[in-house]
């Protein structure tokens, strides 16, 4: 378990949107002697989505560094960790919660929804009509008939 307000726990609350972290993969370039030493997050795969991201060093105008998660799959975009970039889809979306923003260098928005989870209505009270949805990402069935693009 990452501790509370570390960056790997961030970035697993991030892509726990996108699949189940036990289809995570985080890798780093740096050598690791224990368990509890420091180290970078350089590649993120999502084997099951097919998507994969390359942490990035990007100095800004300003002088500031930012550090980027850029997409290996889709040239120039990156995950946005920009709060109002998140309600601004979310109030598009409505109760489809589980996305990331991709964004550019000429801040574009872009959507990532996975298409691997079987979307499946939540029926609470007995009604068909909820309109809650719940995504299923162990369907196998469903995971087979998606092909390449996921």
């Amino acid at each position: 378990t990452a501790p509370a307000g570390s960056l790997l726990k961030q970035i697993g609350m991030l892509l726990s949107r996108l699949d189940n972290l036990s289809q995570v993969l985080v890798w780093s370039e740096s050598e690791v002697v224990d368990a509890q030493q420091p180290c970078s997050i350089d590649i993120i795969e999502l084997p099951r989505v097919n998507l994969s991201f390359r942490a990035k060093r990007v100095e800004k105008i300003d002088g500031s560094v930012e550090h980027r998660l850029y997409s290996n799959d889709n040239d120039g975009l990156y995950i946005s960790t920009s709060t109002n970039a998140r309600d601004l889809v979310e109030k598009l979306l409505g109760s489809i919660d589980h996305f990331i923003v991709l964004q550019n260098e000429d801040n574009d928005l872009f959507v990532l929804i996975p298409g691997c989870a079987l979307p499946r209505r939540l029926h609470v009270d007995g009604s068909h009509l909820s309109v809650q949805v719940l995504l299923d990402r162990r369907n196998q069935e469903w995971i087979n008939n998606m092909g390449e693009i996921r």
